[in-house]
């Protein structure tokens, strides 16, 4: 009779149904844990070896400067390691930056259009305008080309007339100031 109770006991704990409840909370608990688990692959771990290469770079160049003589070659070893360092912390950012904002120039595109708006559209006909304006400016700069051109070859032969001039003038002035000065001499 025991062993009968028994087999039913594990027959009926068998058949229990499983609340949606239930399922719902093992389903959230293993996203909960991916989750975790990707943060710290992805994010966690990265920006902890970032910060401590960071402040290892700077303690060494730090160490360097301080106990190096002036004329030594760890004076050198400093500044290399201040240029990377330098490098990292203005570059670096500069960098993610850059790549956040195409992402997010991408994405806002991507977005837009999944919504039903035409933004390939807008933008061919913006830039078709911004075409037709830059042919219409160099239109018009070649018409006016000949225009300067010629004004510019104009002035620059009176200027160079008038520098001829003053040149003269002033190889006459030496040659009389130098007569002069031989009579006086004589």
């Amino acid at each position: 009779m025991k062993q009968q109770l028994s087999a039913t006991t594990t027959s009926e704990q068998a058949l229990e149904p499983i609340s949606t409840a239930t399922i719902a909370l093992q389903e959230q608990t293993k996203r909960s844990k991916e989750l975790r688990r990707f943060n710290w692959l992805v994010l966690y771990v990265p920006l902890i070896v970032g910060v401590v290469l960071a402040v290892g770079l700077l303690g060494v160049l730090t160490w360097f400067a301080l106990t190096g003589e002036p004329a030594s070659a760890d004076r050198a070893q400093a500044s290399g390691i201040a240029d990377v360092f330098i490098t990292m912390l203005c570059l670096v950012p500069m960098a993610l930056i850059g790549v956040a904002m195409a992402g997010g120039g991408i994405f806002f595109l991507y977005w837009r259009r999944q919504n039903g708006s035409l933004v390939r559209e807008r933008l061919q006909s913006l830039m078709r305008n911004v075409d037709g304006r830059l042919n219409s400016a160099d239109t018009r700069a070649t018409a006016e080309q000949t225009r300067i051109v010629n004004n510019t070859v104009k002035y620059r032969s009176k200027f160079d007339a008038l520098l001829d001039k003053l040149y003269y003038q002033a190889a006459q002035i030496a040659k009389w100031i130098n007569e002069k000065l031989a009579r006086n001499r004589d």
